[in-house]
């Protein structure tokens, strides 16, 4: 090897040492990632995600239509879907906190150490670079909270309402279109 190729290689593997050391991973809903990414009713996600990582009061000023058929109701802002059985009126919803990130990070901590012990080792010994290691560790702790969908936030999380479960026809909390589990990912920052 030529002293440049061994300048080149060495000045490479410190840039990498030196971004494992300055460069984190932001796992969850990040604004440069999820943007302006919005629920089938125009509520953003972002939103949405914070309502139920911390829990949430919210005082609904009523006006949804719903119809009802079979002791069931359907709720409902869209008119093509027929006629509305009739409306409902003001009311408090609280959302229980049900915790995708933090919960599940502090649970799966060694799973998440593990991981970024690889990811320094490998850049330490040169067999990876800082950006594919600090990406995969993102990805370790992203498939950990998609996972929290799939468990019940790994057990922890408070069961859905009676009414809730009639109403969705399931019993699995916080999945109903998959839009806040869909946009779960993370990125690399400086």
């Amino acid at each position: 090897m030529t002293p440049e190729e061994t300048l080149k290689l060495t000045t490479e593997y410190l840039k990498n040492l030196e971004a494992m050391k300055t460069h984190f991973v932001a796992v969850g809903l990040p604004a440069g990632k999820v943007g302006n990414k919005t629920h089938d009713d125009g509520t953003s996600i972002i939103e949405i995600g914070a309502a139920h990582e911390f829990g949430a009061e919210i005082d609904h000023p009523g006006g949804t239509g719903y119809m009802a058929s079979g002791g069931k109701a359907t709720f409902t802002r869209k008119t093509f879907m027929g006629a509305v059985s009739g409306f409902t009126a003001a009311h408090k919803i609280t959302l229980p906190e049900r915790s995708f990130l933090r919960a599940p990070f502090t649970l799966k901590k060694s799973e998440i150490n593990r991981a970024i012990e690889k990811a320094c080792e490998a850049v330490g010994s040169g067999r990876m670079d800082a950006d594919t290691a600090l990406n995969l560790i993102g990805a370790t702790a992203r498939n950990i909270s998609v996972k929290a969908f799939d468990t019940a936030g790994y057990g922890t999380w408070p069961d859905i309402k009676t009414a809730t479960k009639k109403a969705k026809g399931s019993s699995a909390p916080l999945i109903d279109t998959g839009a806040l589990r869909g946009a779960i990912t993370w990125e690399v920052r400086k």
